[in-house]
């Protein structure tokens, strides 16, 4: 359990900077209009990529098992898989638009903006609904047998931006991270 939950609860720590890096990113470009849309670009990369290909499927594991384990529970955490899905939906809709916007299309300002605010107060609250509820009904439900069925599925992903080996595409965004922490 503890690896797993360890995992589950650093990815969202470190989601947390990345929203925090977008959020530089979008507040440019409300007040100054000239942010950096690549490194927008690659956030949404790596929000596509890794919690999209692994935290949330890993957390859609978690659910399952507690659906098994205890359904009461489970009935109480119903939506998580859906919001999953629309979170992605979102963030692909997002990154879309700022494709767009790198392509050279005149998108109206206010709408990148108001698109990029919602997609972050929406991953933001599905994280803290999740650290409220899942996690904590996840540590007191599961058995370390159901633990060990979720880390069989997983295997040893590897985040391409916070692991040991940071991805040649998310560098520049790395080193935003890291120097926006130090301050």
């Amino acid at each position: 359990m503890t690896d797993i939950m360890f995992m589950l609860a650093n990815d969202h720590r470190n989601m947390t900077k990345i929203l925090d890096a977008l959020q530089r990113q979008i507040s440019l470009m409300d007040h100054e209009g000239s942010p950096n849309h690549h490194h927008i670009r690659s956030i949404l990369v790596y929000i596509l990529d890794y919690p999209t290909q692994v935290h949330h499927p890993v957390e859609d594991l978690v659910y399952g098992e507690l659906k098994i384990r205890d359904p009461a529970i489970a009935r109480n955490l119903d939506g998580i898989e859906q919001d999953h899905t629309e979170l992605e939906k979102q963030t692909r809709q997002f990154a879309q638009a700022i494709d767009r916007a790198l392509q050279g299309e005149e998108l109206p300002l206010q709408w990148l903006v108001h698109m990029g605010q919602n997609m972050i107060e929406r991953q933001r609250c599905h994280m803290a609904a999740e650290e409220t509820t899942l996690f904590p009904a996840a540590r007191s439900s599961l058995t370390p047998t159901d633990w060990a069925n979720i880390a069989l599925v997983l295997g040893a992903p590897d985040d391409p931006l916070f692991g040991p080996q940071t991805r040649e595409f998310f560098r520049c965004l790395h080193q935003d991270i890291m120097t926006s922490e130090a301050v």
